[in-house]
């Protein structure tokens, strides 16, 4: 519908599209879909199924840790 919601659901049907924080644990090597499409697609899977797939439109880094 376009509407943003008061509260994040805790799921997305299939057809819709929302903006999704993605963390990973290991090193993935990514980019913006607009600066290099071939590196700006993903796919998540679980067991083997496609569960989603989508376009990055943005990359967010954690600050490094201080020592």
């Amino acid at each position: 519908s376009g509407k943003k919601s008061v509260h994040p659901p805790q799921f997305v049907r299939q057809g819709d599209a929302c903006i999704a924080r993605i963390r990973s644990e290991v090193p993935i090597c990514l980019e913006t879909y607009d600066d290099y499409p071939q590196l700006g697609r993903f796919t998540l899977r679980d067991e083997g199924k496609t569960i989603a797939v989508g376009k990055i439109t943005k990359l967010l880094f954690d600050e490094p840790a201080s020592e």
